[in-house]
């Protein structure tokens, strides 16, 4: 076969004209996806070692208060600024997914916006509350940590499924089952290091179960349930 003919050939696989993708994106998605990525970008810059520190933050089990204050303090720049993209990519992915199902905007902005901060603030709520009650507000102060860490650990997964989501290399239903895994097996993790953790202080493990079943496992089933019952046709589409 001829040069010519071979590329006569695959002028004629060139489509005529582009076609439409199966999901548009809007000015505001493109804007949250930069904001995220600069978020991730400026935390490095003022901290250099910060994802190592994260890596070795999430394996670590004893001494991990210690260890956060010399390397990662929570309220510094680098780490506010992580947990800062963790609610930005959570609120993108959630906005994303729902998207795809065609919930009203209205609906989606207020899920997508809030969904993230309201499961940071019930866990670490009832961190401070049951401490409070107890009289041993200490207890709590290493797995206050470990959610911290966890959820920019999360931040950093997530905004790189937003990113692969808006370029559309990666079917979304495997973007999808990586963001579901991705937060079971953090919470599972974190409530599993969480519990050696308080047994080694000396708490039974009656009141450990009795606590992580009551207060993190039970609200995520809640809101599950809770938007499985009202927006499954949204979430769930082929």
């Amino acid at each position: 076969m001829s040069i010519v003919s071979i590329f006569s050939i695959q002028l004629s696989l060139i489509p005529d004209e582009l076609t439409l993708r199966d999901q548009a994106f809007t000015r505001s998605t493109g804007l949250l996806l930069l904001g995220g990525l600069l978020l991730i970008a400026f935390a490095r810059l003022v901290r250099p070692n910060i994802y190592s520190t994260i890596l070795i933050a999430m394996v670590k089990v004893s001494g991990l208060s210690g260890y956060i204050r010399d390397s990662l303090p929570l309220m510094k720049r680098g780490s506010i600024l992580l947990f800062l993209n963790y609610l930005l990519s959570f609120g993108l992915v959630i906005h994303l997914w729902l998207g795809q199902g065609g919930m009203p905007m209205g609906d989606n902005v207020l899920i997508s916006m809030s969904l993230p901060l309201l499961l940071f603030i019930a866990v670490v709520g009832s961190f401070y509350l049951t401490g409070w009650i107890t009289g041993e507000p200490q207890v709590f102060k290493e797995p206050m940590i470990m959610k911290v860490i966890g959820v920019q650990s999360i931040g950093l997964i997530y905004i790189l499924c937003a990113l692969l989501w808006v370029l559309n290399s990666v079917p979304q239903n495997v973007i999808v089952d990586i963001i579901i895994w991705t937060f079971i097996i953090e919470t599972l993790y974190r409530i599993l290091k969480s519990m050696i953790v308080v047994y080694a202080m000396g708490v039974s493990w009656y009141y450990i179960i009795l606590y992580f079943c009551t207060l993190e496992i039970l609200p995520i089933f809640v809101v599950y349930y809770f938007i499985l019952g009202n927006f499954s046709d949204n979430l769930f589409v082929n």
